[in-house]
């Protein structure tokens, strides 16, 4: 199962369109997943909770996308695998919008919420098994925390995001690949 795109498939499609019509069709805010870079949680997060068990960490459900093992792109949209409104959720079952078929990351992890109001997201950590860290603080369960541009997210600790709005990600994109990188 193809759930993402890996950030060079995305570059490739997309980077030519020009800004206007990139953001006309990406209207909403991105996570850049980066399934290479974390081996190990921030010094400061050790003493936190214990480590997810080591098969935990290796584990992938079956159908297992060999994409997630490099950086990829997922558009905070909503899909046609589940129905709960109003939110984006992420996890490690098939049924959520982003799925991220991990062993540490719980079958419902997370979900991302526009406030109707001020249209900026947040993030709430579904009482995951190994928790949800923004700026190496773990999110009470339950609890929604509002993100800003370029906001480091991990997912149980291992598994690192970062949240773009999406003037800011098409910038990223042309910069990464002004530099020749694939992150």
């Amino acid at each position: 199962m193809d759930f993402h795109k890996t950030f060079a498939e995305f570059a490739r499609e997309y980077s030519g369109m020009a800004k206007e019509q990139f953001l006309t069709q990406f209207n909403v805010p991105f996570l850049l997943i980066d399934f290479e870079g974390v081996v190990a949680p921030p010094k400061s997060m050790e003493t936190t909770m214990p480590p997810p068990r080591l098969n935990a960490m290796t584990q992938f459900s079956p159908g297992h996308d060999e994409k997630q093992d490099k950086v990829v792109v997922a558009p905070l949209l909503k899909s046609d695998r589940n129905d709960m409104a109003g939110v984006i959720t992420l996890g490690r079952a098939d049924k959520n919008d982003i799925v991220l078929p991990h062993g540490v990351i719980s079958k419902l992890h997370a979900v991302f919420r526009k406030d109707p109001s001020t249209g900026h997201y947040s993030v709430t950590d579904a009482k995951s098994k190994y928790g949800t860290f923004v700026d190496e603080k773990q999110l009470v369960p339950m609890e929604p925390f509002m993100l800003t541009k370029k906001t480091t997210i991990l997912f149980a600790r291992y598994v690192q995001a970062m949240f773009f709005p999406p003037r800011e990600f098409h910038q990223h994109m042309h910069l990464m690949l002004h530099r020749g990188q694939e992150k």
